[in-house]
């Protein structure tokens, strides 16, 4: 609980550093923007920490972190006394529920972790590797803890948010990876009711944009349930409540065959610290930044602030700095129209954003080589929409309403828009012909065009739903036509691009199927009495996934394991585990360790991942997707092996030398899979330093 409290109180100090500096920026909001003000302080001084040790001005430390809060500060300061800012009994008011829910979402997620906290399976080995990695960097980039002697090739911005907080509150890395996995879910969170909250005005609406943007999945799972059990329509009840582990909920992540369809529940549950997830927060401050340029000017510092949000989100995943790129230009467009006046104000406005963000992001990507090889057109099979529509049955419904509802309203005794209709009629048969989602998405592409440039007098909040709409529209289409090559082949080629677009897709629908409900609502039309009682049982579908897999990812809550991840290590491999203790302890700094090589989603790197020492190769698949080639990888493998294999000294040192090894690492693994030479000179090559009953610790004397 003491862990728990230090880590609210420093997260919770940070946001009050923050405040006048996020009431500066998002003040005119209804809101004050409040739930941001803790993300922005947090990105500040990670940020700040950075920039120091990427420029070697300072190493990462403890004192880098003080210098970058006291920045901060200062920066608040500055604005309290330059700025004229007037805090009312409201923002008090707002701030309180805004604390309250931080509070009790806080409790609800870190609840949940302490069933489910063990760092295991999927991608935690690596996100514990880069953590601990970046804890005992002096400058950046990190060394690859899974790539001795090169830095990682991977976004680590969000890793390091977590490092920061892990220096400051003294919390072992094995509890604060659980931490921030809860945390950042919070930030999730609230960050969607208050982008909500802006946008209806409404505390109902609000809270039912948590629900639908953070509680809620996908319609696969009850499908798969009842497509799975055998019944009769006199038991469905029996057979909804008791057949749910006859489909495994992590199968609603791969509705579209070759591809990942992740949603921010499943990545909760999962509890990777992966670099979607962890962007999360970013990515919705970014969203709130854009409705405020829609909604009215901007100045010069909140440009600034925009730009370096912008290298923020590069450097924590990259693959959103392209996508907010494209939404900064719709939204500029939209506000300043397509003249030429507005369109020189739109560009004056990007330059000034575009060059701040990439002068930030400049020593990220001076030391970053992308694996992948470029922007490709999509040969697979693309997405039928039958597919699409299980992902988003309820979303595509209520825009699909909405567009059709307005279009309607538009066209009315109009015989101008004969044509469109027969246009919209052709299309349609065609649909029921091809089975694939790009008519249908042609049709709802044209019903919003036309509703943007007829509809000339609305507010900014329904200006803003057809910009999300349109932001939706434009990824489903870029994901049908084009993907980013990377390591797979023909029938995974579009996995990773619908993984990482169709992320953000959720969330911009998210928003949109909750403005429009309450527009629909306050507007009182006559289809409400179809549409809410439809949209209602496609949302009670939709949430039948959240018991089941809360339920069966923290094994149906029979064991609580506590917040330290590191326990899995310690009742696995409780040899293994005294080690890597001694070597936290004993070991200072980006040493490099050998240990046997690994094979992606095993145990394997187990010593580099729970410690942060270098290893010469981890898991070699993560690798060869970091650096989109596998050249220089089996080498690293074999000569790991030969390492423990050999019984020549001389061919011992040289492995040694190649790879600058500090520490030799022989436990189970090592002996079990490795077959060590019974006649290896190892122990010639330094002395024992740590020794038990299925561990041996060899620090080589160079």
């Amino acid at each position: 609980m003491f862990e728990v409290i230090s880590w609210y109180l420093a997260i919770f100090l940070i946001g009050a550093l923050a405040a006048p500096l996020g009431y500066f920026l998002f003040g005119r909001l209804k809101d004050y923007g409040y739930p941001f003000y803790r993300i922005i302080g947090l990105g500040f001084i990670t940020y700040i920490a950075w920039i120091l040790g990427s420029l070697r001005i300072l190493p990462f430390s403890n004192l880098s972190i003080l210098v970058s809060i006291f920045f901060l500060a200062l920066s608040s300061f500055l604005i309290v006394h330059f700025k004229k800012i007037h805090v009312t009994k409201d923002f008090f008011r707002k701030a309180l529920l805004y604390e309250i829910m931080f509070i009790v979402f806080c409790f609800l997620f870190i609840a949940y972790k302490l069933y489910h906290s063990e760092i295991k399976d999927i991608e935690k080995f690596m996100d514990f590797a880069f953590l601990n990695a970046l804890l005992r960097t002096s400058y950046f980039p990190p060394q690859d803890p899974w790539f001795a002697g090169e830095p990682i090739n991977y976004y680590y911005f969000g890793h390091l948010g977590a490092a920061v907080l892990t220096k400051l509150t003294l919390i072992k890395s094995g509890v604060t990876f659980n931490l921030m996995v809860a945390t950042n879910y919070v930030f999730y969170v609230t960050g969607i009711f208050s982008l909500a909250y802006n946008l209806t005005k409404k505390y109902f609406w609000s809270f039912l944009a948590i629900v639908i943007a953070a509680f809620m999945g996908n319609i696969s799972f009850i499908i798969g349930v009842l497509s799975k059990a055998e019944f009769k329509a006199t038991n469905i009840i029996k057979v909804l409540f008791q057949e749910q582990t006859s489909v495994w909920w992590a199968e609603a992540t791969r509705i579209i065959p070759g591809t990942i369809n992740e949603f921010p529940l499943y990545s909760f549950l999962l509890g990777d610290l992966h670099a979607h997830y962890l962007d999360l927060p970013f990515v919705l401050t970014a969203i709130l930044a854009l409705f405020l340029i829609l909604k009215e000017e901007t100045d010069l510092i909140f440009k600034v602030f925009l730009g370096i949000l912008f290298s923020i989100l590069f450097i924590t995943n990259s693959w959103d700095y392209l996508i907010y790129a494209v939404f900064l230009i719709l939204v500029l467009l939209y506000r300043n129209g397509f003249k030429k006046e507005g369109i020189l104000e739109s560009l004056k406005f990007g330059s000034i954003v575009g060059g701040v963000s990439l002068i930030g992001l400049l020593p990220f990507y001076l030391n970053f080589a992308p694996g992948s090889q470029g922007i490709k057109i999509v040969t697979a099979p693309r997405t039928e929409i039958e597919h699409f529509l299980i992902l988003f049955s309820l979303q595509m419904f209520v825009v699909a309403i909405f567009l059709g509802l307005r279009f309607y309203k538009k066209v009315k005794g109009k015989k101008d828009f004969i044509l469109p209709f027969l246009i919209i009629l052709g299309v349609g048969a065609f649909i029921f012909k091809s089975a694939q989602i790009l008519p249908f998405l042609f049709i709802l592409s044209f019903l919003l065009s036309i509703l943007i440039l007829e509809d000339k007098k609305i507010n900014e909040e329904a200006k803003f739903n057809y910009v999300l709409i349109g932001m939706s529209f434009f990824i489903i289409l870029f994901c049908e036509v084009f993907y980013l090559k990377d390591i797979y082949g023909i029938d995974f080629q579009r996995a990773n691009t619908i993984f990482k677009l169709y992320y953000e897709l959720w969330i911009y629908l998210s928003l949109s199927v909750v403005w429009v409900a309450y527009y629909l609502w306050e507007k009182k039309e006559k289809i409400n009495y179809v549409f809410f009682p439809v949209a209602f049982i496609l949302l009670l579908a939709s949430i039948y996934y959240l018991p089941n897999s809360v339920k069966v990812s923290a094994d149906g809550f029979q064991k609580k394991l506590g917040l330290d991840g590191t326990k899995y290590i310690e009742n696995k491999y409780p040899y293994d585990y005294m080690a890597i203790e001694w070597l936290n302890k004993s070991v200072k700094g980006s040493k490099i360790i050998a240990e046997k090589p690994g094979n992606s989603y095993t145990d394997d790197s187990r010593i580099s991942s729970y410690t942060g020492l270098a290893t010469p190769l981890g898991w070699l698949g993560h690798e060869w997707g970091w650096h989109g080639s596998a050249d220089g990888l089996v080498p690293r493998r074999d000569d790991v092996a030969k390492l423990y294999q050999t019984n020549d000294e001389k061919e011992a040192w040289e492995i040694i030398d190649r790879y600058k090894i500090d520490y030799i690492y022989m436990g189970e693994l090592e002996r079990k899979d490795l077959a060590i030479n019974p006649n290896s000179p190892i122990n010639k090559l330094g002395e024992t330093v740590y020794k038990n009953k299925k561990v041996e610790i060899i620090k080589v004397k160079r």
